[in-house]
C-alpha cells in the first residue's frame, strides 16, 4: 500500500474524540482485544465494512439510522457501482 499507519490504544468510547479533538480522519482499521468484531474503512474509498458475527451483522443491517448492506465479495467499490447514493455519472 505504501502508506505509514499509527497504532492507538483505547477504549471505544474514546473513538468519538478523532472527530472532536483531533478534526482528522478517524481510524481507519479498529477492532476490540477479544476479536470479536472488525472494521475498516479505507481512506480512497466511500464506504465502511464490518466483520462480525451474523448476529452483530443482522442488527446493523436492521438499525435504522444506519445505511448498511451486506457485501458481496465480488461486488465494485467504484463510485459508481453504488445503486443506493447514486452520483451525477458523465
Amino acid at each position: 500500500m505504501g502508506r505509514d499507519y499509527l497504532l492507538y490504544r483505547g477504549r471505544l468510547v474514546h473513538i468519538t474524540e478523532f472527530f472532536t479533538n483531533f478534526r482528522s480522519q478517524p481510524p481507519n482499521i479498529w477492532w476490540p482485544a477479544d476479536r470479536a468484531w472488525f472494521v475498516a474503512t479505507d481512506i480512497d474509498l466511500d464506504s465502511t465494512y464490518i466483520g462480525a458475527s451474523r448476529d452483530c451483522i443482522s442488527a446493523l443491517l436492521g438499525h435504522t439510522a444506519l445505511e448498511a448492506v451486506p457485501a458481496d465479495p465480488y461486488a465494485s467499490v467504484a463510485m459508481t457501482a453504488d445503486t443506493i447514493n447514486l452520483i451525477d455519472r458523465p
